[in-house]
């Protein structure tokens, strides 16, 4: 289960083999998270899985595609493409 809040908004993703390997809920995941300052607002991302690197790896992924679309997308940076 891969959770994203930004901006007040939530963002859920269970994978199949998250919600069968799991009893009804969270018990037995690890649990990861990691935020940065982006897009004019606090990035979070929250991990639940089996493995905690690939938890680690997956999050610094999508904080990797946040920056990476902040830098193309952003108004207020002078090099993006919107610019």
């Amino acid at each position: 289960m891969l959770g994203v809040q930004f901006a007040g908004t939530s963002l859920t993703i269970a994978t199949c083999a998250d919600i069968q390997g799991s009893s009804g809920g969270s018990a037995g995941l690890a649990r990861a998270e990691s935020g940065v300052y982006i897009m004019g607002t606090i990035f979070n991302v929250v991990a639940y899985g089996a493995h905690h690197k690939r938890l680690e790896s997956a999050i610094s992924k999508a904080l990797d595609e946040a920056r990476r679309l902040d830098q193309m997308l952003s108004n207020y940076r002078p090099d993006s493409e919107l610019s």
